[in-house]
């Protein structure tokens, strides 16, 4: 599974009458990244660089709108299909980013 490559991972969901959202942030190799998106929608990622504290206010801001966190397993739960998504999409993006 591709979360088991990842450090620092950290999942924040969020569900309420409006949506079913999830915002995350690790590392792979030197660089930090987030993805969000909703549950059984589309998904997101930016590259930070080498800048975690960047994601660390990003995550502090999530946590403040009620996002809780959560674990892969969970996300899992909700949607089986989570981390084939989540590998495609991060594979296609990495191939893509020109982010020092």
């Amino acid at each position: 599974m591709i979360f088991d490559t990842l450090e620092n991972l950290v999942v924040l969901h969020l569900v309420d009458d409006r949506s079913n959202k999830v915002w995350g942030r690790f590392q792979y190799g030197a660089k930090y990244y987030a993805f969000w998106g909703g549950i059984n929608q589309a998904m997101s990622f930016k590259s930070h660089g080498q800048w975690q504290w960047d994601l660390d206010k990003l995550m502090d801001q999530k946590r403040n709108k009620g996002y809780k966190t959560t674990s892969v397993g969970d996300l899992l739960q909700l949607n089986p299909q989570f981390s084939q998504t989540f590998s495609e999409r991060f594979s296609w993006f990495v191939l893509s980013d020109s982010t020092p």
